[in-house]
């Protein structure tokens, strides 16, 4: 019934958006008056409207998945030219990577995001203006079809449906070029455009980006964030928790010290990072206060401390990230042996884990976290040896 719902939902907020599209876009770029067209939707037949409208819906979503991989794509042509290195490109939960010289499509969802295209930097730093335009190559692809859509849709006649599709690509575009383009903080997630503002204004932030694909992209090679080079991780006196790139870094640097097995440095880091919760965004205070549910059950023993970070919304977050992020079936592993007692489940969790281990994308990530997973589950068996 909740399916139901929620498709129903989708349905008729869908329908609401087109139709109000509609008569935004007669209105403002036809001569035709709105009673006019009041009078001609009203003597169409019910079937006739059912199913211009299922089709005005699926023009709708065919018009946001394209722009999606049109964005993406533009970042990907802009960041080739400056010489950047192919690691994945993802359109919603599908993505496309290059693992032992073969292509490969797996299944990884970052929530808040539609896509994601992931190049490696090349060995020479690139310049300013060619950073730029990798970030920026989304929003000009965006505006750039919507012109072309734009034009088509004005003056070309077209059936129904495919005048429906151009006109939808192009506001859409419109609208993906603006919200990527413009400097933005949605729901305190920088955009594109503001973290072009970002790099200008501080230089460091540059190199923090390019430090962040270098290990994205070692990671899903299968390298473990333990064996990467130390020059792509340093520690941060953070005097601005806003700024995303600087959080960003110093998790990070937490996550390799504890898959160095460095627990209490880690725990510091992240405590500190904690109790700034009001001026991180909310994604990354999820990671962080992941990371130190894991500490506090698996280093200090806290399971208080441990159950008082679980929130709902935690748990909810944990649980729907856990299909694709193996970091997340490590939590779920630990919450179910130390919390629950349940050592037989937090077994199970490992296993599938480790039977599963090619399909995760952070190959890398998997190896860490099945290594943390196994120090879990094997200590009872470890200390009836004893």
């Amino acid at each position: 019934m909740k399916q139901i719902l929620k498709f129903l939902s989708y349905f008729i907020g869908g329908l609401t958006i087109g139709v109000l599209i509609v008569i935004i876009c007669v209105a403002f770029f036809t001569d035709i008056p709105l009673a006019e067209l009041y009078d001609k939707l009203s003597g169409i037949g019910i079937l006739s409207i059912i199913i211009s409208c299922i089709g005005s819906i699926a023009a709708l979503f065919i018009a946001i998945f394209a722009q999606i991989l049109l964005h993406e794509s533009g970042h990907l042509i802009m960041g080739l030219l400056a010489k950047f290195k192919f690691v994945s490109f993802r359109v919603a939960n599908l993505t496309l990577l290059k693992e032992n010289g073969k292509y490969k499509i797996k299944k990884f969802f970052i929530a808040g995001t539609g896509g994601q295209c992931l190049l490696s930097p090349p060995s020479e730093t690139p310049s300013q203006s060619a950073v730029s335009w990798y970030l920026a190559g989304g929003s000009l692809i965006n505006i750039v079809t919507a012109i072309i859509c734009f034009i088509l849709w004005l003056k070309v006649d077209m059936p129904f449906f495919f005048n429906l599709l151009t006109m939808y690509m192009w506001v859409i575009g419109l609208l993906f070029a603006l919200l990527n383009g413009l400097p933005l903080r949605i729901g305190g997630i920088t955009n594109d455009g503001y973290n072009i503002v970002l790099m200008r204004k501080d230089a460091s932030c540059k190199q923090e980006l390019m430090s962040q694909l270098y290990i994205n992209a070692a990671n899903q090679q299968g390298i473990r964030p333990r064996d990467m080079p130390d020059e792509w991780f340093a520690y941060q006196n953070i005097t601005d928790y806003k700024n995303i790139f600087l959080v960003t870094s110093q998790l990070t640097y937490a996550s390799r010290l504890i898959d160095k097995k460095e627990y209490e440095a880690a725990y510091t880091i992240l405590n500190e990072m904690h109790n700034h919760a009001n001026e991180i965004i909310k994604l990354l205070n999820h990671e962080i206060d992941c990371e130190l549910l894991f500490l506090e059950l698996h280093y200090r023993k806290d399971n208080t401390r441990a159950n008082n970070l679980y929130t709902d919304e935690l748990k909810k977050y944990v649980e729907q990230a856990a299909k694709t992020m193996s970091s997340k079936q490590r939590i779920l592993c630990s919450m179910a042996y130390y919390v629950d007692n349940n050592h037989d489940t937090a077994i199970d969790i490992y296993n599938k884990v480790l039977s599963n281990k090619q399909n995760y994308l952070m190959l890398g990530e998997v190896e860490y976290d099945l290594d943390l997973m196994k120090e879990v589950v094997e200590q009872e068996s470890f200390a009836s040896n004893q």
